[in-house]
């Protein structure tokens, strides 16, 4: 396996050589740290001191990493001399491990996974137990630390049907990487018989549900996010390539007391949506700029601030969902705060999440010429959807539950 898998990386890399350099030269994630993300500059962690206890938790980007906060919090709660190690893949995941020093003691970006990096990580850190957050599967690091001596466990784990079906093909290859786990933490029975089909021990696998519905977001400072009087706020969330346009032109009939804030996912686009804005004659404001009284849309273009847009809004779109390559983000996170959520056809990397909102009658799951008449029977709605509150009730604990777990290791 790590012949195929570095082999299937060297490849890769050469065919696609031109996309490859351009990706890492303006990417926000690796032009911060480019070397440490091609495997060339050791992570400046230092040695293990002794009588610690020794936790690496990888989570690759933003939402991730603040989802496995209060799991993190908990382990420091618990146990006085545990170090907790935490590594990312993108820059918005590496700089909120950062602020969160009382939680992770050192943060790190991950390198390609060449078997060649991995052992010399494995045994750099040497954690006596590594924590895979959700479906960024490793075949190389888990290798490596498996030789090590390190327990191996996954927290939040999914596979979606896509990947279930390509990981189908290769079942010698599947079986082997995922029984290098020594417990598998999922959020859903669904995702429980994938892994139990593509040859997982039954003893492994446990059905913890999603951490995601304990996150919580620290207080931060309050922003100027307020509209002119009368005016009802829907906060588009998550938006990919193109969505901001699509959700737009949907919208662009509506009722002119209706504004949207509008928060792309990946920080390198920001200034592109405001091109698209600008282009289109929409007026806005950047959510740092004082309010002018008549801005349709502001423009989210800090990280961290979605909590205090959904707090004042009416209802929500999430993105990565109009598209058909992303999957979807959490719905839960405006549900949470009793904001109506909009979605559209495209969740395959949210199933639980989706099967649980319908199960509760609450948000909607919309096709994109649907939207606009959705959004309106929101917004003219008096009371929040009273699903809410049993939804909350039903999923939470998913965090103590899978650390009751995968503290016996």
């Amino acid at each position: 396996m790590r012949v195929f898998v570095n082999f299937a990386l060297l490849t890769l890399m050469m065919v696609n050589l031109i996309k490859v350099s351009f990706i890492f030269l303006t990417k926000r994630e690796f032009k911060n740290d480019l070397w440490a993300s091609l495997g060339f500059k050791d992570p400046k962690i230092p040695p293990r001191k002794q009588g610690k206890i020794r936790i690496w938790i990888h989570a690759v980007s933003l939402g991730e990493t603040k989802a496995i906060e209060p799991f993190a919090q908990m382990v420091k709660n618990e146990l006085p001399d545990v170090e907790i190690i935490k590594s990312s893949i993108t820059a918005t995941g590496h700089e909120e491990s950062l602020k969160r020093k009382d939680v992770f003691d050192h943060s790190f970006y991950l390198p390609i996974d060449f078997s060649w990096r991995a052992r010399k990580l494995a045994k750099k850190i040497d954690p006596d137990l590594f924590i895979l957050v959700e479906n960024d599967y490793w075949p190389n690091l888990l290798t490596q630390l498996k030789a090590h001596g390190t327990k191996i466990a996954l927290i939040n784990g999914r596979i979606s049907e896509r990947s279930y079906r390509r990981y189908q093909l290769w079942p010698r290859y599947a079986k082997s990487l995922f029984n290098k786990f020594d417990i598998l933490c999922l959020q859903s029975e669904e995702y429980k018989e994938r892994f139990e089909n593509l040859g997982v021990s039954p003893e492994r696998v446990r059905v913890t549900g999603n951490i995601k519905f304990d996150a919580t977001n620290p207080k931060k400072p309050r922003l100027d996010l307020c509209f002119p009087q009368g005016k009802r706020i829907v906060t588009v969330a998550s938006t990919h390539e193109g969505e901001e346009e699509m959700i737009l032109e949907a919208l662009q009939t509506m009722n002119h007391s209706v504004c949207l804030f509008i928060a792309p996912r990946h920080p390198e686009r920001f200034e592109k949506v405001a091109q698209l804005l600008q282009s289109k004659g929409v007026s806005y404001r950047k959510i740092n700029e004082p309010g002018k009284g008549d801005e349709r849309v502001v423009l989210v273009d800090m990280m961290g601030v979605l909590d205090e847009c959904f707090k004042v809004s009416n209802a929500a779109i999430v993105g990565g969902s109009f598209v058909k390559h992303v999957g979807g983000h959490n719905i839960f996170e405006p549900a949470r705060h009793g904001v109506p959520v909009v979605y559209g056809p495209y969740m395959f990397n949210q199933e639980p999440l989706v099967d649980v909102f319908k199960k509760h009658n609450v948000g909607k799951q919309v096709e994109l010429g649907q939207l606009k008449e959705t959004l309106e029977k929101y917004l003219t709605q008096a009371s929040p959807e009273e699903g809410i509150e049993p939804l909350i009730r039903e999923v939470a604990g998913a965090t103590e539950r899978s650390w009751e777990i995968i503290k016996k290791l």
